[in-house]
């Protein structure tokens, strides 16, 4: 994939925000070498129903902001590790001392990215490792 799941995720979310539903007009204007892979969720997103598709640019939504999260000393430092793009810069950079960074290459899945960020939503996860 030319470009990460994050930016194919920030691409969507602007093509809905904008009116371009699967980012047809944008299409049109990226490098062949990104054109596919940047639009590919826009297009997956567009072709759900009205109420998934709502409910996708809601956890994508969600997966774009911060998280405002302090997590217990024992926490589990390569989960955290994989939540540390998606919070504070300074706490994301602690989190990535702590869990240290994935294997070159290596991107986790959306849906793991989901349920990590809906366990971080919850205050009474422990997240014990």
């Amino acid at each position: 994939m030319a470009v990460s799941q994050r930016e194919a995720e920030g691409f969507a979310l602007a093509a809905a925000v904008a009116g371009d539903r699967g980012a047809a007009r944008a299409r049109a204007g990226l490098a062949d070498s990104v054109r596919d892979d940047l639009t590919r969720l826009a297009t997956e997103v567009q072709a759900l129903p009205s109420a998934q598709r709502q409910q996708m640019l809601a956890a994508l939504t969600r997966m774009a902001q911060p998280l405002q999260l302090h997590p217990p000393e024992d926490a589990n430092p390569r989960a955290l590790a994989l939540l540390a793009a998606h919070t504070q810069p300074e706490l994301g950079r602690a989190w990535l001392q702590r869990g240290g960074l994935p294997r070159p290459g290596f991107e986790a899945e959306p849906a793991l990215l989901r349920l990590l960020h809906a366990l971080a939503a919850d205050p009474e996860c422990t997240w014990r490792a």
